[in-house]
């Protein structure tokens, strides 16, 4: 682990009111609302936007389903004893518990990359300016890249691997530092200016990265990028979820994984809080 700490970015070794002081009861409030605004506004448009033919961790689920599960977790929100080991809250089987920190003088869930570093750097060389055990311990120091990043995102080839896997890996690292640039990077049009403002490529070679970017594949990868900027959003942006509703790259071969992916990180929130009302120091697994 790192011992690198700053006065804005802080774990305490405290439970007492939380880490550093943090009141439990206003992360209670604040999963309340977040869980009110996945059952009633996530919920529907997610489901409404999933083919058939996409990708699931579980058996596909109904409306029904999703917001019986999260009556459930508001229902044990309202237990004074909250308890870490229940196991009938979900019907996503997952005991994560989240880092909590303190940015600013507010608690922050701390945010994690997707793979290990080796796999991550492997894609964008400039995290290589950090440390393996910092960007693993503390997500908040990729925010001194955030300009080299996204300058070395925008430079790479349109319908080059590198940038389609840096869209699902990279991309959401940044969802905390600089999240209009995240949104509008999952989108076509995006790449489309890009491809108008900076590129060198013939007329021909300009056309044929047209075509690409109005064609399926390319849709494919945005939507595999919005899955996991969706999940990275959860942690501290998650009322701004509501804003993709009519992204037009929600619906795809990933969408059946989204609504898993975000209440998978609601019930980690509500597991990690009850060990934080238990005083138990909140770890990752």
């Amino acid at each position: 682990m790192s011992s690198h700490r700053d006065t804005t970015d802080s774990i305490g070794e405290e439970c007492g009111g939380g880490p550093l002081g943090i009141d439990s009861d206003a992360l209670v409030a604040a999963l309340r609302k977040e869980l009110v605004t996945f059952k009633m506004e996530l919920v529907p448009a997610f489901v409404s936007k999933t083919p058939i033919t996409s990708i699931r961790r579980e058996p596909a689920l109904s409306i029904a389903d999703w917001q019986s599960a999260a009556d459930n977790l508001l229902k044990a929100l309202q237990d004074d004893a909250m308890r870490s080991d229940r196991t009938d809250l979900s019907v996503i089987d997952s005991h994560r518990l989240m880092r909590l920190m303190t940015r600013n003088g507010q608690a922050w869930w701390g945010a994690e990359s997707p793979l290990p570093f080796e796999i991550v750097s492997k894609y964008c060389p400039v995290l290589s300016l950090l440390d393996s055990e910092r960007i693993l311990t503390d997500h908040e120091h990729v925010g001194l890249l955030v300009p080299e990043i996204k300058s070395w995102m925008v430079g790479l080839p349109i319908r080059s691997l590198v940038l389609h896997n840096s869209l699902s890996l990279v991309l959401p690292l940044l969802v905390d530092h600089d999240l209009e640039f995240v949104l509008n990077a999952t989108t076509s049009v995006f790449w489309r200016d890009q491809l108008r403002i900076g590129s060198s490529l013939s007329r021909r070679a300009q056309n044929r990265v047209q075509l690409f970017l109005n064609g399926p594949i390319f849709s494919h990868v945005l939507n595999n990028a919005l899955l996991h900027v969706i999940s990275a959003m959860a942690n501290n942006q998650f009322v701004l979820i509501r804003r993709l509703v009519d992204h037009p790259n929600l619906q795809g071969n990933y969408t059946g994984l989204m609504l898993s992916k975000i209440f998978e990180t609601l019930q980690s929130k509500y597991t990690t809080i009850a060990n934080l009302r238990k005083q138990v120091k909140p770890t990752i697994q």
